[in-house]
């Protein structure tokens, strides 16, 4: 089976990847230490994955297929994951926050027991924009290379 039939998946896994170790060389850069919670354990961060994933998705279907209804399909599913990587997460650090403010009321001796959440706020608008970005790029360059 030739290499064309899988370009969408292996444009979208190397979008994913390329997301993933950049997001590493930034924390690596500024924590000075491997930082697999960066990459596995934490949401958020330089750049967005979630939009680097989808939108390298929805490229490379436009690249192939240009304005078709797949690729509509694929414009909606990506306004909606790139929608939630930014408001969903944001509440999640809102909730965060509540349970911290509470954390604060309970009695002192009781916190060995207990620990307070660290407040993630999901993706900035730069973080999501540099995940397109990277995304469109991925997709354009292993078009490039594949045909």
């Amino acid at each position: 089976m030739a290499l064309q039939s899988f370009y969408i998946p292996i444009a979208t896994v190397l979008a994913v990847t390329s997301s993933q170790l950049i997001k590493l060389a930034i924390n690596l850069k500024n924590s000075k230490s491997y930082a697999y919670e960066a990459l596995f354990k934490e949401y958020g961060g330089m750049p967005s994955t979630h939009s680097a994933l989808v939108v390298s998705t929805t490229s490379a279907i436009f690249f192939l297929e240009g304005f078709s209804t797949l690729f509509w399909l694929a414009v909606f599913w990506a306004a909606i994951t790139i929608a939630d990587a930014m408001a969903a997460k944001w509440y999640f650090g809102l909730r965060d926050q509540f349970v911290n403010e509470m954390y604060k009321l309970i009695p002192k001796s009781k916190h060995k027991e207990l620990k307070e959440f660290e407040i993630n706020v999901g993706h900035s608008k730069l973080e999501i924009l540099a995940g397109a970005i990277l995304g469109t790029f991925v997709s354009y360059i292993t078009l490039l290379l594949i045909f």
